[in-house]
């Protein structure tokens, strides 16, 4: 059995600021990968209100779907040529390694290396994991915490 068995897995480094998504872009040198935006634009889920911060990010760059642990390693890549600048981030700007999982239960196993966390942490930055089942769970109780079920 794999040691992880997430589908629909993806990988990016997420800075945010209150400063105009330009600030962020003159910091590193390049533009935002897909779903950067700045401060003061609509929100795309919610078009009657504007964005409260700006978001820069930088994709991992490979399919979504494949491990995250792939995603990860292609990231660690990309970010070598910005390290820099990431180490160096101004106290108006926040980064994180953001990461997704999709999974068909939430039994399925799921193992990520060590050096990722050392990694992230070499570089300064928090790591987030955003992971959906699609079981929900598949047992839930109202009024009974999940770790009760």
């Amino acid at each position: 059995m794999p040691l992880s068995s997430e589908y629909g897995g993806r990988a990016y480094l997420g800075v945010t600021s209150e400063l105009p998504l330009e600030a962020i872009v003159k910091h590193f040198g390049i533009e935002g990968d897909e779903g950067s935006f700045s401060i003061g634009v609509p929100r795309r889920r919610a078009p009657s209100t504007v964005s409260k911060s700006s978001s820069w990010k930088m994709n991992s760059g490979l399919e979504v779907g494949l491990p995250l642990d792939n995603h990860l390693k292609a990231l660690w890549n990309k970010m070598k040529l910005i390290r820099p600048a990431i180490q160096n981030l101004p106290n108006e700007m926040s980064g994180m390694i953001q990461c997704v999982g999709q999974f068909k239960s939430h039994r399925d196993p799921f193992t990520l290396s060590s050096g990722h966390y050392a990694t992230a942490a070499a570089y300064g930055l928090t790591t987030d994991f955003d992971f959906y089942f699609d079981d929900d769970f598949g047992h839930e109780e109202i009024g009974k915490s999940y770790w009760d079920w």
